[in-house]
């Protein structure tokens, strides 16, 4: 695997699906890539989709099997995967979930070297669409992110799925969509002499925070259009600022903190989900800015979704100044000034 980022853009994907009822085309799009496919999915994802999916790859003559799985992505769930996909004669692979699910099939694709589609059944992360994942030990510690060659080949985004899913996920896609120009804002310090990628990067990130931020609370009210149109920020907008800075400028220290705490804290923070971790780091890191209008903005949000908003809140009351000296918040923390004491008093006040 490959953890270093790539010189090639990647802003998209090969196809992108995105209506009402979109999952009726999965056999007809997995007909382009192969004609024998390996279906992974989450276990309340299949319970939700695994009719309808099953029912389009039959309808286009698609053989498949199926794994249903709990687990974290790890290296070893993705090469146990791959395994099957060479000893079946798989010719892609076709995964239905969340963010862990969506990263381990993309993994696992790469390591088969097949084509895969993506089909998101929350919106709680950009995962269906960036050709990267974070990956995790089998159990459930943070390795890092591995970054891919290539593109996912079909994401599917069925609006029926999407837009009813449970705000709680909604709430965490949008914290986490949000990071990206909290983050970008916070290496502007070494973007003087940015290209237009990253310029045009910041402009659309900038733009998903404000437009996020005016419809995030009518979303989560039921606002149709507004669920709608946050959906399409959170796995398509965010996927596209990820694409066009190559991965650069959009991971810093709310990501930082988000990986730490999944190593130093890994069962105590199981229960919260990605962009809920993230966006605790979130509020961290726009005080650690001077941004304190963007921190009450985002703690309003926060409040309005039920999330939690404080460090103790996900299960971390232990020594804040190991953690903000735990690898790799260091790194995205000091420009030069502070340390980790000075941190863990930032967190404590967070």
């Amino acid at each position: 695997m490959n953890d270093m980022q790539d010189e090639a853009y990647k802003l998209g994907c090969g196809r992108l699906l995105f209506a009402h009822g979109a999952i009726r085309c999965l056999g007809e799009e997995a007909r382009r890539l192969g004609h024998s496919a390996y279906l992974l999915g989450g276990p309340h994802a299949m319970a939700q989709v695994q009719d309808a999916m099953e029912a389009s790859l039959r309808a286009s003559a698609i053989r498949y099997s199926v794994d249903v799985y709990e687990g974290p992505c790890s290296e070893e769930k993705a090469e146990d995967i791959a395994w099957i996909c060479r000893e079946q004669g798989a010719e892609l692979l076709i995964g239905a979930g969340g963010g862990r699910i969506m990263d381990l099939v993309k993994m696992a694709a790469e390591t088969a070297h097949l084509p895969v589609i993506t089909i998101p059944t929350i919106s709680a992360t950009c995962a269906a669409y960036t050709p990267l994942s974070v990956v995790y030990t089998p159990e459930g510690a943070c390795r890092g992110t591995w970054y891919f060659r290539r593109e996912v080949d079909c994401l599917i985004c069925d609006l029926d799925i999407l837009c009813t899913q449970k705000p709680r996920y909604l709430a965490a896609g949008i914290l986490d969509a949000m990071a990206k120009h909290v983050e970008i804002t916070h290496h502007q310090f070494r973007m003087e002499n940015a290209g237009q990628d990253v310029c045009l990067a910041r402009l659309v990130a900038r733009n998903l925070y404000e437009d996020l931020l005016a419809l995030g609370t009518k979303a989560l009210q039921g606002d149709a259009q507004a669920i709608e149109r946050c959906v399409f920020h959170v796995i398509v907008t965010t996927g596209l600022v990820s694409g066009m800075a190559r991965g650069r400028y959009q991971s810093a220290l709310a990501h930082a903190v988000y990986e730490a705490i999944r190593t130093c804290y890994t069962e105590q923070s199981r229960p919260w989900l990605h962009g809920e971790v993230v966006a605790v780091g979130l509020l961290l890191q726009a005080r650690y800015l001077g941004e304190e209008a963007m921190a009450d903005e985002l703690l309003g949000l926060m409040q309005a979704a039920g999330m939690p908003t404080g460090f103790r809140q996900i299960g971390v009351d232990g020594d804040l100044e190991a953690l903000a000296a735990h690898d790799p918040v260091p790194r995205y923390y000091l420009h030069g000034k502070g340390d980790a004491q000075t941190l863990a008093c930032l967190m404590a006040e967070a």
